[in-house]
């Protein structure tokens, strides 16, 4: 894929999250005096995974329909293709020092996610590719102010039906050991958030930056009937990665749907629309200029 677009569907199941119904929760507990402890296996985490980006560990399944230019076609002509995406993913944290209510907290823990795409236009609906990440989060919090530290490793390989399909594509080795750092600040219903990533080892040898940034919006509860602890509310988000080894060239996620939960939870099911814009993040793709 040289470079497109899609539009998808999206269904999340997200493991424990630090946000409230009335918003993100520590912008008034921060001031409180508050007592750090040792904590083994934390109830909550401190970083609030990100809604937009397509990589996030987490569980989901998105339907898509892809446009793309076809680079090695002489005349470029568009192309399209819808793709099923399904991902499993895990944020475990198995230590904290934090407060009871995780406003003021680090916690270091275990990330992994396995991301696979299908092709939905073939008979087969083929695999087209997989992914499979692991990492180590470093998070804290003070109050509205959170941040996140990973190290990590990346492989990805191309589906066997899609390789007896297609001849005459070479799988590349794609393995990558990296770190990324991003903090965010909360406002409201409102977070925005920033960072970058670099590239401690990668085969191939692209270049080795990247920078990250987004905002998110968690809107107010909707409660049927008004005082029942399950509530829905409507959220959006938008997330913007660049790479040095695409020129710097900006990939774009926004999502926006809706989000079901239950005050006495800290899990989130949300139905949402995607738009992206730019070159695809998984791994066998987003070194190559085409599917």
């Amino acid at each position: 894929m040289k470079w497109g677009w899609a539009m998808g569907l999206a269904l999340a199941w997200l493991l424990p999250v630090s946000a409230r119904a009335d918003g993100f929760r520590c912008e008034r507990e921060a001031a409180e005096p508050v007592t750090l402890e040792s904590v083994p296996f934390p109830p909550t985490e401190v970083f609030l995974p990100l809604m937009a980006d397509p990589k996030e560990t987490r569980i989901f399944a998105r339907y898509d329909r892809i446009f793309y230019v076809d680079g090695d076609s002489p005349s470029r002509r568009k192309r399209d293709l819808y793709v099923w995406t399904t991902a499993v993913g895990l944020d475990f944290d198995f230590w904290g020092y934090r407060d009871p209510e995780g406003c003021r907290a680090f916690q270091v823990g275990m990330a992994a996610g396995v991301f696979s795409q299908f092709n939905m236009d073939t008979r087969s609906d083929e695999l087209m590719n997989i992914d499979y990440w692991i990492g180590i989060p470093f998070t804290a919090r003070l109050g509205r102010y959170s941040a996140r530290l990973r190290l990590y490793h990346l492989s990805s390989h191309l589906g066997d039906e899609f390789l007896v399909s297609r001849p005459d594509v070479a799988p590349l080795d794609v393995s990558m050991e990296g770190v990324d750092l991003l903090g965010a600040v909360e406002a409201g219903r409102w977070r925005l958030y920033g960072g970058g990533g670099y590239l401690l080892h990668r085969s191939p040898a692209i270049d080795r930056f990247s920078v990250q940034t987004g905002l998110e919006y968690r809107g107010p509860p909707w409660r049927f009937p008004t005082d029942s602890a399950a509530f829905m509310s409507p959220v959006a988000a938008a997330d913007l990665l660049v790479l040095e080894h695409r020129e710097w060239t900006p990939s774009v996620s926004i999502v926006g749907g809706l989000q079901w939960a239950n005050q006495a939870s800290t899990r989130r099911l949300r139905l949402l629309f995607s738009f992206q814009y730019g070159y695809p993040r998984y791994g066998q793709f987003f070194t190559s200029q085409r599917i």
